[in-house]
């Protein structure tokens, strides 16, 4: 099978609420970032924790290896959906994953992607030794939300706290989407200075939805262009956008070139509906054929 990569973070059960209806399903980043790479082509695994069958039978049918996969509680979201905007609301929690979940074997694959959904995360998730992957990368969603105990409803926290610098420390890519780079680095106009000081990350990828992404590496700043679609279902877009970037990344593709992929790979998977039906490397590429929006 080709190139490898083990994705670490809470699965969760899903409960999206839209203007056309309710479903429930599986998600989180350890859900949607290794079968969107599976799809791909590549080999894939993820560090998680779940107690019911129906869990296990999603990512065996996106052929997601669950070796690492213990026992304990998924994390379940209320997840709401109109005009564009997504409200979140906390209904249960993950039981903790740490470093001494991860099996021995999937130390050896070449990507770590590290995707925290609230603060299921253990310290040693953060410190542990990652200097035998070829690449790392964190998306920082998870670290950026403020869970309130009572209601359950999610906001953004605001600044780089102690424990999100403690996270990019060790890793070679960090994503932020739009809302939750303005929370943390501050402005659009202080982004590129916000970045320029952080500690770890040689790259920086901000998603823009529909306007794309823009890439910071070596000083410079990429405009990374989207997609036309017909967005059908949004969940789960920005963790397929980075098994695309990934995925390229490890055919050994620059971070521009992979940025597009993954641009063009959650351009296409948000016009599938759910239970998701991940695009193969062909459908992305035919997508790219399209031409971007921007």
């Amino acid at each position: 099978m080709g190139h490898s990569s083990l994705a670490i973070g809470a699965l969760c059960e899903d409960i999206v609420k839209t203007p056309g209806g309710t479903r429930r399903g599986l998600g989180g980043t350890s859900y949607y970032f290794p079968a969107a790479f599976c799809a791909l082509g590549g080999r894939a695994a993820c560090v998680s924790k779940a107690q019911d069958a129906w869990v296990f039978k999603e990512l065996e049918r996106a052929e997601v290896e669950t070796d690492g996969v213990g026992m304990g509680s998924t994390a379940c979201f209320e997840l709401m959906y109109e005009r564009g905007k997504r409200a979140l609301r906390l209904m249960r929690h993950s039981t903790t994953i740490n470093a001494r979940d991860i099996p021995p074997h999937m130390l050896a694959f070449e990507a770590l992607h590290i995707g925290p959904v609230e603060e299921e995360l253990d310290r040693s998730i953060w410190t542990f030794p990652k200097t035998d992957f070829r690449l790392v990368t964190l998306d920082i969603q998870g670290l950026s939300r403020d869970m309130d105990r009572r209601t359950g409803i999610v906001r953004t926290r605001q600044g780089l706290g102690p424990a999100i610098r403690l996270a990019m420390r060790n890793v070679n890519v960090v994503k932020f989407d739009e809302g939750e780079a303005e929370a943390l680095l501050g402005s659009r106009a202080q982004w590129e200075d916000s970045i320029d000081n952080l500690e770890g990350p040689r790259t920086v990828l901000i998603t823009l939805g529909q306007k794309g992404a823009l890439l910071f590496e070596d000083g410079k700043t990429h405009r990374i262009p989207a997609y036309p679609s017909a967005p059908v279902d949004w969940t789960g877009a920005g963790d397929c956008f980075m098994a695309g970037y990934v995925f390229r990344r490890l055919l050994g593709r620059d971070s521009i070139e992979a940025a597009k992929f993954g641009s063009a790979l959650a351009a296409t998977v948000i016009e599938k509906p759910r239970p998701a039906q991940f695009p193969s490397a062909r459908e992305v590429a035919d997508k790219m054929k399209l031409g971007s929006r921007t």
